[in-house]
């Protein structure tokens, strides 16, 4: 679940209502459904796509053996869909079991479209990947990309350096 939530920057209840039929192994691709409806197509990569191998596993071992079936990629273990208070419990406990007190799902989506503005992604698409109608909703994202070209710069550059 971390892997997905942050891999393709997800909201809570983006992934409390993931099912299988959106997931496209082949592609490594998510038809995600967002606000409002609103569908969009998001990329993962190999360890999100291992790590989601993995688990659907153990889950599919776990419908078996309560006799049960549902279409929801994260189940808790009755064999129910995750609720997003209890995809914030697990994120937050994985969280403190690595000691970041401060992890939530908020945080992973904001790390997912930090890290592809760090890494040179173009603002509409992180915008289109996020969901987000607006691009000035995205563009919150560029303040923290200022300030590490910033301290790069500053670190770096040996003009930016004082005598």
């Amino acid at each position: 679940m971390l892997e997905i939530a942050y891999g393709c920057g997800l909201r809570v209840s983006e992934i409390a209502n993931l099912t299988l039929d959106q997931i496209n192994f082949k592609l490594q691709i998510i038809r995600v459904i967002g606000k409002g409806e609103k569908e969009r197509i998001v990329p993962f990569g190999k360890k999100a796509l291992k790590s989601l191998r993995e688990y659907l596993e153990i889950r599919e071992s776990l419908l078996s053996k309560l006799k049960k079936e549902t279409f929801y990629v994260f189940i808790n273990w009755k064999g129910e869909k995750l609720t997003e208070r209890g995809i914030r419990y697990i994120i937050k406990n994985r969280g403190e079991k690595h000691g970041l007190s401060y992890l939530h799902p908020h945080v992973l989506r904001h790390a997912f479209a930090t890290h592809l503005l760090n890494a040179g992604v173009d603002l509409r698409s992180i915008q289109e990947m996020l969901g987000h109608s607006s691009l000035a909703t995205t563009e919150i994202y560029t303040k923290v990309n200022y300030e590490y070209l910033l301290k790069t710069y500053l670190k770096a550059h040996p003009r930016a350096k004082e005598d």
